[in-house]
């Protein structure tokens, strides 16, 4: 089971945090860029906490960074510091209390998808390696290909899982850049959809259809194709825009595919304009698609 992340939570307002000001102030615009591309390592690192106890694992991570040595140290000093306290520093690895939060919330999904799966599928025993001549015999033979196969039906279900999981967490990101609250604040409906599994159940029903029409993509193209899907349909006016969510954008589908391409028509006949928010409706062409290809693929 993987033990990071693929993707993490940024909260709009970020530069508005007294720690991110402070941060701005001591090293300006060009340190704010660099400490974003700091988490990117702390997500990608194992636990999401960078080790930092080895001499190689500091240049390495100065050289991503762009910077000396020395300033590499001063920053993640302040970084970890009283004045600063963006970073939590424990036994030369450093991580953030948000990333923490949402890799601890993402490991126990994960945790349960794999119970659910071995629920589901049953457990079969591994076999012990064995000398005696019989074990190379054709029926143990057989049986151990069965049971490698068994192993590896069960590792994919569990990747399959684990990457529903990552398609949510898109889904909630893309939500609060959007509506500017966590997708479970409101209504109750969302917060009873994701802890009784039905927003997974259907996320995972949206990504079948998908792979269906699209076998031979891989994830990065899956997670940037569901990417642009989610922003257009987080931008409907009309009555899908309160009550949206990853169980309704499944059971709803059809409506959803005829507004978002309502939603392009507008964009063709009208290049840029006020929009539900005030800013210019036109959005970038890889989004629009995106939107395009998944719902043309999803009949």
């Amino acid at each position: 089971m993987k033990k990071y992340l693929e993707y993490y939570q940024h909260p709009a307002n970020s530069s508005q945090d007294p720690r991110h000001k402070a941060l701005r102030v001591r090293f300006g615009w060009e340190g704010a860029g660099r400490y974003y591309a700091l988490l990117d390592l702390i997500a990608s690192a194992d636990n999401c906490k960078l080790d930092l106890s080895k001499s190689f694992n500091i240049s390495s991570a100065a050289s991503d960074l762009s910077m000396t040595l020395d300033q590499f140290n001063e920053f993640i000093e302040f970084l970890c510091s009283e004045d600063c306290q963006l970073l939590i520093c424990e036994n030369n690895h450093v991580t953030t209390p948000e990333i923490q939060e949402t890799f601890t919330k993402v490991m126990y999904d994960r945790e349960k998808a794999r119970e659910r799966k071995t629920k589901a599928g049953g457990s079969k025993p591994e076999n012990s390696d064995s000398s005696d001549e019989d074990s190379k015999s054709s029926p143990e033979l057989s049986k151990k290909v069965k049971q490698s196969k068994g192993k590896e039906n069960k590792d994919n279900e569990s990747a399959s899982a684990d990457f529903v999981d990552e398609l949510i967490l898109i889904f909630q990101h893309e939500f609060k850049k959007s509506r500017g609250i966590d997708y479970e604040s409101e209504p109750e409906t969302r917060s009873k959809y994701m802890k009784n599994g039905k927003d997974r159940k259907n996320m995972a029903q949206l990504l079948k259809i998908f792979k269906s029409k699209n076998p031979d993509m891989d994830s990065d193209g899956i997670k940037k194709l569901f990417t642009g899907f989610f922003k257009d349909a987080l931008l409907i006016d009309n009555q899908f825009y309160a009550d949206i969510s990853i169980s309704k954008l499944n059971s709803h589908l059809n409506g959803y595919k005829q507004s978002i391409n309502n939603l392009r028509k507008d964009r063709r006949n009208q290049k840029s304009g006020p929009s539900r928010n005030g800013s210019h409706s036109s959005k970038s062409e890889e989004n629009i698609q995106a939107a395009k290809e998944f719902l043309s693929n999803s009949d």
